[in-house]
């Protein structure tokens, strides 16, 4: 009996001084950690070409030609809620990248082909309420692409199809006769092809 209490007390102090060591080490590593700093919080994003949607982080350093380009995205995946459709915010963020590194939106011919889904965001006020029961939400994000250069063109068989008039489309906005034309057209005329 006495040889078990002895073992207890030695078993104790074992699992008390492998506790100890533990609490040391964490100790010691959140102290380096502090030594070091706190990681720095992530920058904020920057929409120098297109403000208020597709927001960029500058890179330093970070290689990015100057020429000319040319692309064309194909815009079909629709909008959720009050969010522009993913083309729309990710034809912001390519020039809000350009910008952020120098590049002006004029280097930058940028056609946005609209269809599928995608359709109702270049819809005129009166055409989206009848459709929706509201104003257009993207409205102002498409008139600040147009403004800084970009084409926006919509599907033509997509606005039948959805039951939309060519008329209720954004003055800002083409109908074209087809989507599938008009990347095509687009794309032997040398545009690189960016899908959302």
């Amino acid at each position: 009996m006495k040889e078990r209490r002895g073992w207890n007390t030695v078993r104790a102090a074992l699992v008390g001084l492998t506790l100890a060591a533990l609490a040391a080490v964490l100790l010691l590593v959140r102290n380096q950690g502090a030594a070091q700093g706190a990681p720095d919080p992530p920058p904020e994003a920057v929409t120098p070409a297109i403000d208020g949607a597709g927001g960029a982080f500058p890179i330093e350093g970070a290689a990015l030609s100057t020429e000319r380009r040319w692309v064309v995205f194909d815009v079909a995946e629709g909008a959720d809620g009050d969010e522009p459709p993913p083309g729309l915010g990710h034809a912001a963020r390519l020039l809000n990248v350009y910008a952020a590194h120098g590049v002006a939106p004029a280097r930058v011919r940028l056609t946005l082909v609209v269809h599928g889904e995608a359709t109702a965001a270049v819809l005129d006020d009166g055409a989206h309420r009848r459709r929706a029961g509201g104003a257009n939400p993207h409205d102002g994000l498409v008139r600040r692409l147009e403004a800084n250069g970009v084409r926006v063109q919509v599907c033509g068989q997509a606005l039948r199809h959805r039951g939309f008039s060519t008329d209720g489309v954004l003055d800002e906005v083409d109908v074209v006769a087809s989507a599938m034309t008009a990347l095509i057209d687009e794309q032997r005329a040398g545009a690189a092809l960016l899908t959302y």
